[in-house]
This record gives C-alpha cells, sequence and structure tokens, in this order.
C-alpha cells in the first residue's frame, strides 16, 4: 500500500459502465491508502428523484463496503449538472483521482442526461 494521495472521487449513475468505474475507484483507493467519495448529481428537486438518487448512494456505499471491508467512504448527493457536481466534490475534498465511467445512456435519455465524461468542464485544456 502506498501513501494516501487524496480522496479517490468517483461519479455514478444507475448504468453497468458506473458500477465498474465504482468498483475500480474502490480497488484504487484501497491500493492508495485513500478514501473515496461516491458522487451522484440530481437536477430536479423532486423529492421522489432525491429519494432515488440516496437509494442509489446506499447502494453504492453497501456494494463498495462489502468488497472493500475497512475503505473510507463517504457519499455526496449534488444538485445540479453531474459535471458541475463532479468538479465541485473533486474541488470539496482535493481529490487527488477522478473516475468516471464511459457514456452509458443511449438513445433519448442519453440525450437528456448528457455523458459526464464528454462534458466541456472536463476536458483537457489544448
Amino acid at each position: 500500500m502506498t501513501e494516501a494521495t487524496g480522496t479517490v472521487l468517483v461519479g455514478v449513475d444507475d448504468t453497468p459502465q458506473a458500477w465498474l468505474a465504482a468498483d475500480w475507484a474502490a480497488r484504487e483507493a484501497t491500493l492508495r491508502g485513500a478514501a473515496i467519495q461516491v458522487v451522484h448529481a440530481v437536477t430536479d428537486a423532486d423529492e421522489r428523484v432525491r429519494g432515488a438518487a440516496a437509494d442509489l448512494l446506499e447502494d453504492a456505499r453497501t456494494r463498495i463496503t462489502t468488497a472493500h471491508p475497512g475503505l473510507r467512504i463517504d457519499t455526496v448527493l449534488g444538485q445540479g449538472e453531474p459535471a458541475e457536481a463532479v468538479l465541485t466534490a473533486g474541488e470539496d475534498t482535493d481529490a487527488g483521482l477522478i473516475v468516471l465511467g464511459t457514456r452509458g445512456r443511449g438513445g433519448f435519455a442519453g440525450l437528456l442526461l448528457g455523458s459526464v465524461s464528454v462534458a466541456d468542464e472536463l476536458r483537457f485544456p489544448r
């Protein structure tokens, strides 16, 4: 195990790609001796939407804790655009690594939800 190098932050939604990213991030956090922070964002303030989002974060906590007992885990339910929520959480925790899954939703849902991994805010400067 190496010295902790900042929190490993992972953005999740309820797609297979996001769960793979969360699993990879948890393994990496364990190797680094770091904590993991799981972030999910909602753009809708509706109580049912926020409840479903909180359930998703609790599922992520359970999944990660089961596979990696002892790993320090925090969850964040962001409000607003997912890319902005991930960046804000990364700044707030001094993240050493941010992990995102590949574009998970296709078709019409993908158009509505967008893709955090290709958001303008996350692109490297040219």
